[in-house]
């Protein structure tokens, strides 16, 4: 029970952490508002807001070279004029039910907040990017390129908001990338919950809340722990492209309905949403193209939408996305050249093989792909028959999802290495990406089915339970969810931290761990970089590497001190050394060898390579 409480409930610092992320969120939302006013889909707020902070750091902080501090101050006067200005015009601020949304989700976030990063991408290329601008208070530049990062150029709105959040809470908040996941999720609860209202006709109580909010959580058919509650910026992308594609149906409903103002306002929220997806990612390009695409195809099934004024619409969405691609891309080529995602040399002959492996990862996701099945009859029976706004909106994600898969495709050949391509890798996890656009055709389609029935009294006995289960699930997936709670990871991270600690100043450490493929040198690298100091010099890991090429590793890395995770009989004896087993130790170079400076004892664990992920 003490466990279970333990791993539960967050430190002061966590829960410090967790009133900042929420802090940060608010203020985006409130700065979000200003783009547009009454009948703007508040829900998209937050979202709009993000797109708003991330162009002025790249224009501001970037192009004008203004430090980010100054930036964020100015945003947070901003967001305080642009809430009371919605305040003084609405009488209300922020969306509607979004309290209680948050009240509701309190035992999700309260888990978020206690966990600590733990995964790959985290330690390679997220938290480095968000600590950079914490420590730089600028963008990475020519002047220091180096953020730590696999890949500085890479796009800047998920750091920007982890920025945010460790400004308000004064100190370096590791985990408000996965807790700014979470109010994401929580914002497209909020969409779900108008979209289904709207289409039954009925009210929106605790119970209809709670079952969005499990339906883009825990009982989500692309919710995947590992993906949301981390650093990563694939929810954050399945939010922004549901967003979108929301705006971008709503816009055209409003231009069927003849309401130019509220059809302009809707086009540039789409276009804010848009935006946010290419400051996310690199290959968030081929998801902006699917989601135009995919409003055009609508626009195109639907009888009632006028071409021309929908034409002339048309640059207020994709005109955010183009722009903030061409700006980022012109300060990358012109401050950190070579920082991003590289092409390869395309091998056409691999198509196949590559179709071939993400039909067979789409055959093992039945929920999801289920999901989309359905979504393209209802898309095959509007283009047959055209009924209205559910048609409209099963059009747009089911082309989408087409554009999409085929730009995967596309991506596998032209910018992964044949190796990846051919095993379709992270295709389940790219597929996520258009979970919360599926989700917003559910929702449509189940608030219609409810208003057809007349509401469906069995149903509505149902939100209580809803209610409950969106409460105690989490408490009782605790074990599940807290997939941090890695032992090897755990004592990886102290070890790190200690060797900052102990090294002296100058010092050059290559990390020795032959039975890891790579991510505990990164954990070290991470807790030296925090420390302010010097990151690793190198790493050998991977592979059982005979003493002969250890030896060569350590003479060319120039290395004073070693971090020998995993001992091998090759590494005792390329230190000319009795390395013990059981345990990680750090050695320090003297009189032409090796001596053990501190030896950490494997806690919980008797061989790290035998702890499973």
């Amino acid at each position: 029970m003490m466990e279970l409480i333990s791993g539960f409930l967050p430190t002061p610092g966590q829960a410090l952490g967790l009133g900042a992320v929420l802090a940060a969120a608010w203020l985006l939302s409130l700065l979000g508002a200003v783009a547009g006013w009454r009948d703007r889909m508040a829900e998209a707020d937050l979202v709009c807001g993000w797109a708003i902070a991330t162009v002025v750091v790249v224009l501001l902080g970037g192009f004008g070279g203004l430090g980010l501090s100054r930036i964020f101050l100015g945003l947070l006067a901003a967001a305080l004029v642009s809430g009371a200005a919605t305040w003084a015009n609405e009488r209300r601020i922020g969306p509607p039910g979004s309290l209680r949304l948050v009240a509701l989700a309190l035992p999700v976030l309260v888990i978020g907040a206690a966990m600590q990063a733990s995964q790959w991408d985290e330690f390679s290329q997220w938290l480095h990017s968000t600590l950079f601008l914490l420590s730089t208070d600028t963008l990475p530049d020519a002047q220091r390129p180096d953020t730590g990062a696999s890949y500085p150029a890479y796009p800047y709105a998920m750091p920007v908001a982890g920025y945010a959040a460790s400004r308000i809470a004064g100190r370096f908040v590791e985990n408000a990338g996965a807790l700014f996941n979470i109010v994401l999720l929580i914002s497209l609860a909020g969409l779900l919950v108008r979209l289904a209202a709207t289409a039954a006709g009925s009210g929106r109580g605790w119970g209809l809340h709670a079952a969005a909010l499990l339906g883009v959580t825990l009982l989500s058919p692309t919710f995947v722990p590992k993906i949301v509650f981390t650093s990563y910026a694939d929810s954050a992308t399945a939010v922004a492209t549901a967003f979108a594609g929301v705006l971008g149906w709503a816009c055209l409903g409003a231009l069927a309905g003849d309401d130019a103002p509220r059809a302009r306002t809707l086009a540039l929220r789409c276009g804010l949403a848009l935006l946010v997806l290419v400051s996310l990612k690199q290959g968030n390009a081929g998801l902006v193209a699917a989601v135009l695409l995919g409003i055009a195809a609508a626009a195109a099934a639907d009888p009632s939408v006028p071409f021309l004024r929908t034409l002339r619409l048309s640059p207020l969405a994709f005109g955010p996305p183009v722009a903030m691609w061409g700006a980022w891309e012109a300060y990358v080529a012109w401050q950190i050249p070579g920082g991003g995602f590289q092409s390869v040399q395309p091998d056409l002959s691999l198509v196949p093989q590559v179709f071939a492996a993400m039909l067979d990862v789409a055959l093992h996701k039945g929920g999801f792909f289920g999901l989309m099945l359905i979504i393209f009859g209802l898309a095959a029976k509007a283009l047959w028959r055209f009924r209205g706004e559910l048609d409209r909106l099963a059009v747009l994600a089911a082309t989408a999802f087409i554009v999409y898969v085929l730009f995967l495709l596309w991506a596998y050949i032209y910018r992964f290495d044949p190796y990846e391509a051919v095993r379709a890798a992270s295709f389940w996890r790219y597929s996520t990406h258009l979970g919360g656009l599926a989700l917003a055709v559910a929702a449509v389609a189940l608030g219609m089915a409810w208003r057809r029935q007349g509401g469906w009294r069995p149903a509505a006995k149902l939100g209580p339970a809803a209610v409950a289960a969106v409460v105690l699930l989490p408490i009782a997936l605790e074990q599940k969810l807290r997939f941090d709670r890695h032992p090897v990871k755990q004592q990886v991270r102290e070890v790190g931290a200690a060797i900052a600690d102990i090294l002296p100043p100058g010092a050059r450490l290559l990390v020795i761990d032959p039975m890891d493929p790579g991510l505990y040198g990164k954990m070290v690298n991470f807790e030296l970089g925090r420390a302010g100091r010097s990151g690793i010099v190198g790493a050998m890991h991977g592979e059982q590497t005979p003493a002969e090429a250890i030896t060569g590793t350590i003479d060319r890395s120039g290395s004073t001190h070693l971090w020998v995770h995993t001992a091998t009989s090759a590494v005792g004896s390329a230190l000319g050394l009795d390395v013990p087993p059981g345990a990680s130790h750090l050695l320090e170079r003297q009189d032409g060898g090796w001596r053990i400076v501190r030896s950490w004892p494997y806690r919980g664990y008797s061989d790290p390579s035998m702890v499973r992920d």
